[in-house]
């Protein structure tokens, strides 16, 4: 993944590529039939602004998922903790 910079906009954009090759083990099962599973690379923590979009580009054939973590709205305070010298 590559992260670029959308110049004059103000927001990065995401690039995936891939060759299709992904780690597997040497292991064969003859037996199952070949299925489809999420493949996930790793985890991108990005600043979210709902006015602005987040633009991932992926190749064709792949697609992207995400989650968008929110608070529940509450701010708390920290408590200050002094230690004795």
């Amino acid at each position: 993944m590559r992260k670029k910079d959308l110049q004059g906009w103000g927001y990065d954009y995401y690039v995936f590529k891939t060759n299709g090759n992904v780690a597997s083990t040497m292991m064969a099962c003859p037996d199952q039939a070949k299925r489809n599973l999420f493949v996930s690379a790793q985890p991108e923590t990005v600043r979210y602004n709902g006015r602005m979009p987040i633009v991932i580009y992926v190749p064709e054939g792949y697609e992207a998922q995400f989650k968008i973590y929110t608070t529940d709205g509450d701010t708390y305070r920290a408590a200050e903790v002094r230690e004795k010298k």
